[in-house]
């Protein structure tokens, strides 16, 4: 693939601007080249995790669509090629940041999605499916929390490994776009809206009740 001739994009397709395509596969390094972004996602560039993680679902059964999708990817990657992760040399707080897409694709499955920062720069995040279908959005959104707050969890104990205890020991802020999901976390009673909900994510709620406080802040996204 002759990259350089490539015209670079630094912004990301609106939808409906894919091109249109067949839907036969194509003898063209897909996997290959999938490997490479997914290689990225877990160094640098966190702003290419979804896509990366969507097209990675077609490496068996990719289709021209895929393949254009995938190389836009890499024009992206060309025009924001200056693009780097910063830390500030002060504030060293860990905030985090959940979202998630209800039935995505109209498929039924939903899809969550993180980023924790640490001293103003990216050090932690992920997009995935996930693995029980949400019947709201608010569903979803509680459960991308509670995804989200357990990889919190995780980084406070590595930094606390590492005698880093003066940059873990206060609280993590939690930031998320849902009123209705922090709401139904924060109520500790079962209701109609919740009593379906996985055990493994109602864990969470006990988490914001407990003495360690992990997450003791959980507030909407730009109050």
């Amino acid at each position: 693939m002759e990259i350089s001739q490539w015209k670079s994009v630094s912004k990301w397709p609106k939808k409906g601007d894919e091109e249109p395509a067949e839907q036969q596969q194509l003898d063209v390094p897909y996997q290959s080249l999938i490997g490479r972004l997914m290689y990225l996602v877990q160094g640098t560039r966190p702003d290419i995790t979804f896509a990366a993680n969507f097209l990675s679902q077609f490496t068996t059964s990719f289709t021209q669509q895929h393949w254009n999708m995938a190389k836009r990817v890499l024009r992206y990657l060309k025009g924001t090629r200056d693009t780097a992760l910063s830390f500030a040399a002060s504030g060293h707080n860990i905030v985090g940041y959940s979202d998630a897409s209800w039935n995505e694709q109209g498929l039924g499955s939903s899809r969550s999605g993180y980023v924790f920062t640490f001293a103003g720069g990216s050090v932690s995040w992920r997009s995935c499916k996930q693995s029980l279908v949400a019947l709201s959005t608010c569903e979803a959104e509680y459960v991308a929390l509670a995804e989200t707050m357990k990889e919190g969890k995780w980084i406070k104990m590595f930094l606390e490994e590492l005698e880093l205890e003066r940059y873990s020991s206060g609280p993590i802020r939690l930031y998320c776009d849902s009123q209705s999901a922090i709401k139904l976390m924060e109520n500790p009673v079962h209701h109609q809206r919740s009593r379906h909900i996985a055990l493994k994510y109602l864990y969470a709620r006990n988490e914001l009740a407990s003495s360690w406080r992990t997450l003791s802040t959980i507030n909407v996204l730009g109050t």
